[in-house]
């Protein structure tokens, strides 16, 4: 299962490197120069140096168990000791403390240091060696609380960092976790070093979910995903109490930490508790039970050596967790943003209006800048939305006398055919318009959603008292907002409302997604600013002549052919090169191109995906595939489907569908994220948001 957080990035740490100075614990020094049997001093007729003995350590060691002491000497570079002590309860070799001999009652003894330059130089050390506590017992009834299925688990992850080949302590870091869990809900806090929050997880149809605040202000589900992306069942997650169906027999008393570890029979288990007592990345070696005055009192998870949190180092983390269960527990609900009629009623108002619209025109002005080349540009469209065509004139623009100056390309859009079709049409090179796409449903939805609660505003508007207009500015959770109030055309233009995000623009630091509602109660005006890493730049939106637009003599002139849905391989056409180069040699029917590289038989096999994708198919091209981990390469087909951006800025919701659509075909999922069945493997990818299929022979030589 894909964890929640990552250690790396909540907790790099305060770190690196927060030195280790001593050994930590209950440890005490001793360093004396002048009293007899602590120490001495030794001075030369040629020298004032003294040489000193000091011991330090921890201070208290029971039977079975070991301690380590450090002996350090000054005043001489021979700083080698002779180890000694008065009792035969202990043995001493080196500094290494080991209790040889059971005893009733707690036992004081002194070891010495002795130094090797002069021997008339010595520390003293007392330590306690502890009588045995009588071991705890485990219960029925002590388990029992932790049974509830309303539960909780408080507690700190501590993080010690190694090493990576010496058993020295470099650095430790400490967060806070908290999980709450009850039948199908499960929510965590954590604070780190450099990050706090809460997440919320939920059971929807058997799959463990994501719960967040949608723009509608309501809560919205995203399926956790295996690490072949396929949907986690809430009963694999973990995020549930896993104690429900524990017993005594399955924990043995450690003598060594003095605590009940788990020694039971289910495999899983260890995983599944991590899961739920923690949302960090957290690899379980142990999980044992804390016992004191006859009850649990908490839970501890240890981790073995993990090197992949810290660069460099070996970490070993511990989790240890209090619990209350039942009545005793608040499980959090998940916040929504406050609705306030005086503030938000007239953004509400609008928002009804927009809805109600049946044309209406807008323009798109997109001034953008690329880091790579320093570059600027402005570039954009205007748009004629009607009930059944959306027209673009798209644009770029300069500022001439400071005014913009545009310049016009050749126009597109979209067109309905019939009650349940529409298509994609574009220009050819000769003037001419062909449907590029043909889409299920109604062309209005290509037209800006305005899909959003008024409440995500910020109830603190700007008020235009000369315009009478009142802009709103969006709370920054929920910048994606951008992306409804426009559809755009291709696939670039829907990500800059994804990649919407708070930027400084001309002084402002908090430049968030703006509208601006007129005197009349329309949305006139939109501004957005994204950052998609290599290139960033603000977004503006027009909006104008409401319920009054008809599509200008330029869009009813154009004429082209109707496209119908696809439905099979055999109506959407593939490249097809001989030599598998990858290349557009030719054009053939899909139906025929596959049979040529695969073989007849992949017809059988290969669904079309049109209930999962619909008209998305872009372009195919026949290649050789260097099959992922394997470096085998096969002869393929690499299909591309021209597919809508999740707000996630991931294609997860389609690659799912694919996904299943091949399982519910009888396709069984390989070791490297391929799906098999009768001879061929399918292998859908998110290539930096491009979706691809890839269809090959499974090669025989991999299992």
């Amino acid at each position: 299962m894909k964890k929640h957080l990552s250690i790396l990035t909540l907790a790099m740490v305060s770190l690196l490197v927060a030195s280790c100075n001593g050994n930590g614990g209950n440890t005490s020094s001793t360093t004396v120069s002048s009293t007899p049997n602590t120490s001495s001093s030794s001075t030369s007729s040629s020298s004032t140096q003294t040489v000193n003995v000091a011991i330090s350590g921890p201070t208290s060691v029971r039977y079975g168990g070991t301690i380590n002491l450090l002996a350090t000497v000054t005043g001489s570079a021979n700083t080698a000791v002779i180890w000694s002590t008065d009792s035969n309860v202990v043995a001493v070799s080196d500094g290494t403390v080991i209790v040889v001999k059971e005893v009733t009652v707690d036992t004081i003894v002194t070891i010495t240091a002795t130094s090797v330059a002069d021997n008339t130089k010595s520390a003293s050390y007392t330590i306690t060696v502890l009588a045995p506590e009588a071991q705890p017992e485990l219960t029925d009834e002590m388990l029992s609380l932790l049974k509830d299925e309303k539960i909780d688990f408080a507690g700190e992850n501590h993080i010690d960092i190694y090493g990576i080949t010496s058993t020295s302590l470099v650095g430790t870091s400490d967060m806070s976790v908290h999980t709450y869990m009850e039948h199908n809900r499960w929510v965590a806090d954590y604070t780190g070093d450099t990050n706090s929050g809460r997440i919320y997880y939920a059971n929807k149809d058997g799959y463990a979910n994501k719960v967040q605040i949608s723009l509608m202000n309501s809560e919205e589900y995203v399926a956790l995903e295996d690490d072949y992306g396929l949907p986690i069942t809430w009963e694999n997650s973990g995020l549930y109490n896993p104690f429900i169906n524990i017993k005594v027999s399955d924990f043995t008393f450690n003598r060594d930490t003095w605590m009940y570890e788990y020694t039971g029979s289910d495999t899983n288990f260890l995983t599944r508790a991590t899961s739920a007592l923690t949302p960090y990345d957290f690899e379980p070696k142990t999980l044992s039970l804390v016992i004191s005055d006859d009850e649990i009192i908490a839970i501890q998870l240890k981790s073995d050596y993990d090197y992949r949190i810290v660069s460099g180092y070996r970490v070993i983390q511990t989790l240890t967790s209090s619990f209350n269960s039942g009545d005793l527990v608040n499980i959090p609900a998940l916040p929504t943003y406050s609705y306030e009629e005086d503030a938000h009623g007239l953004l509400k108002n609008a928002l009804e209006k927009m809805h109600s619209l049946s044309s209406y025109k807008t323009r798109l002005t997109m001034q953008a800048y690329d880091y790579s080349t320093g570059s600027q540009s402005i570039t954009g469209y205007e748009e004629t939305v009607t009930p059944t065509e959306m027209f673009y004139k798209p644009f770029t623009a300069k500022v001439s006398q400071g005014a913009l100056d545009y310049t016009y390309t050749s126009p597109f859009g979209y067109r309905q055919i019939d009650e349940n079709t529409y298509n994609y049409y574009t220009p050819n090179k000769d003037g001419s318009f062909e449907a590029f796409r043909s889409y299920k449903g109604n062309v209005t939805d290509k037209a800006p959603s305005f899909e959003f609660d008024a409440a995500i505003f910020n109830p603190g508007y700007a008020w235009n008292s000369k315009e009478k207009e009142a802009t709103y500015s969006v709370y920054e959770g929920m910048c994606y907002v951008a992306s409804t109030l426009y559809q755009g055309f291709g696939s670039d233009y829907p990500l800059y409302g994804l990649y919407s995000t708070k930027g400084s623009v001309n002084g402002n630091t908090n430049y968030v997604p703006q509208v601006t509602v007129s005197n009349d109660g329309y949305i006139t005006y939109a501004t957005f600013y994204f950052n998609m890493g290599i290139m960033y730049g603000i977004v503006e939106l027009e909006f104008y002549d409401f319920d009054t637009t008809t599509l200008p003599e330029e869009a009813t002139s154009i004429q082209f052919t109707p496209k119908v849905v696809p439905t099979s391989w055999a109506d959407v056409d593939f490249y097809y090169s001989a030599e598998n180069l990858g290349t557009n040699d030719s054009t053939l029917p899909g139906d025929q191109a596959l049979t040529n590289v695969l073989g007849a038989e992949v017809l059988d096999v290969l669904p079309f995906f049109d209930n999962v994708l619909g008209d998305t198919f872009g372009l195919a091209l026949n290649t050789l595939y260097n099959v992922p981990g394997t470096g085998v390469y096969t002869p393929c087909y690499q299909i591309y489907y021209d597919v809508a951006v999740d707000a996630d800025y991931s294609l997860n919701k389609s690659l799912a569908k694919v996904k299943q659509e091949l399982i519910d075909e009888g396709f069984v999922r390989n070791s490297y994220g391929g799906y098999d069945k009768d001879g061929y493997t399918v292998l859908p990818v998110d290539s930096s948001l491009d979706l691809y299929i890839y269809v090959f022979k499974t090669p025989s030589n991999i299992k």
